[in-house]
């Protein structure tokens, strides 16, 4: 099955995504290197499907470090979730238990059949 994230390239690739989407939009930020990330990775792509109506999009640290910047990422791990331009939350880290529950509840306040 191919990812269903994509990687965001540009901040103008991202800015046109934040301008065009109306549901909770989770940016994944990592690195190559990190081994964490690498563990994260597979919970990501499984969030994908168990989230359907929330967007996410990777950015690689390294490659694209005006968007690092523009959220204040310093460790990763790390998912900055959004909802119409708007930050609801910040997670750090490689818990995917803790990170399913705080999806579940952003789910619950910002998604709408």
């Amino acid at each position: 099955m191919p990812s269903s994230t994509f990687e965001i390239s540009s901040m103008e690739e991202l800015d046109l995504l934040l301008t065009s989407t109306n549901s909770p939009l989770v940016m994944y930020f990592y690195a190559d290197w990190c081994t964490p990330c690498e563990l994260m990775s597979p919970s990501i792509e499984e969030f994908t499907e168990d989230f359907d109506d929330m967007k996410f999009v990777k950015v690689n640290v390294e490659l694209r470090k005006d968007i690092k910047s523009r959220y204040g990422i310093e460790i990763v791990p790390a998912c900055v979730i959004l909802n119409q331009g708007e930050e609801l939350y910040t997670f750090y880290g490689a818990r995917k238990d803790a990170l399913q529950d705080v999806l579940s509840q952003i789910q619950l306040n910002y998604c709408y059949e």
